[in-house]
């Protein structure tokens, strides 16, 4: 769409009239000034273009990998790696298409760099955090806002049988108002825009992470206030690496 945007047709127009020799003067220059601004308009097109087939080859790894994914998980159950999570969330940020990227300002915050290694379904809880990312940016664009923040955390916290992994991702942007806290990770329920939203994103986060053993959970001060989207999965430590309890 955006290449055919580009007015090629008058560019060979152009171009035919200028070879004949038949314009002069004052449309001689008309003609170049347009062939110079069309060229560039040309090339900034090639450009993005390019840009966003970057783009589509990540988004395509990543429905490789999602697919063996399901493939080795059907044979053998789920597969535990051990990740870092700022690199996990740089790898759900870097899924989003540019235009929603450049509207969340991603605070990675140190807690997340001092967690060190853990154990978990990388590429579950990878996808989980580009559903949570995807979903404020998409806010953040109904809203009309410019770009907003987005601050990751985490945190080691006591579960009922086994201390659990708490990763917190808090935005400064629309917010969510009271009466759709309790309904926001049913199936089909969104607020935002029907033709822009298939309505399983945050159910299906929520279901899988308690298929892993975890939960998803919202707090909001209500509209403008933005929100905050906690994640718990059990606390697991790769083998080599020591286990330092935190309150």
């Amino acid at each position: 769409q955006k290449l055919g945007a580009v007015p090629t047709g008058d560019l060979q127009l152009v171009l035919n009239e200028l070879e004949a020799g038949a314009a002069q003067g004052a449309r001689q220059a008309d003609l170049q000034q347009f062939l110079f601004l069309s060229s560039r308009e040309l090339a900034n097109a090639v450009a993005r273009a390019g840009d966003d087939i970057g783009i589509l080859s990540q988004q395509i790894q990543q429905i490789r990998s999602i697919l063996t994914h399901q493939s080795t998980l059907a044979r053998s159950g789920p597969v535990i790696e051990a990740v870092s999570l700022p690199e996990l969330v740089a790898a759900a940020a870097a899924t989003l298409p540019a235009p929603l990227r450049a509207l969340l300002v991603i605070q990675v915050d140190e807690s997340v760099h001092q967690l060190g290694a853990v154990s978990l379904e990388r590429i579950l809880v990878q996808q989980v955090f580009q559903n949570l990312l995807l979903n404020a940016a998409e806010s953040v664009r109904d809203a009309g806002h410019g770009a907003n923040a987005m601050r990751v955390s985490c945190g080691v916290v006591r579960g009922e049988q086994e201390p659990q992994l708490e990763v917190c991702f808090t935005d400064s942007g629309a917010g969510i108002p009271a009466e759709d806290l309790t309904r926001i990770f049913e199936k089909g329920y969104s607020t935002k825009k029907s033709f822009n939203n298939s309505g399983i994103g945050l159910h299906w986060c929520a279901n899988t992470l308690g298929a892993l053993g975890g939960r998803l959970s919202v707090e909001s001060a209500g509209a403008g206030h933005g929100a905050t989207f906690r994640v718990l999965l059990p606390m697991r430590r790769p083998v080599s690496t020591p286990v330092s309890q935190a309150a």
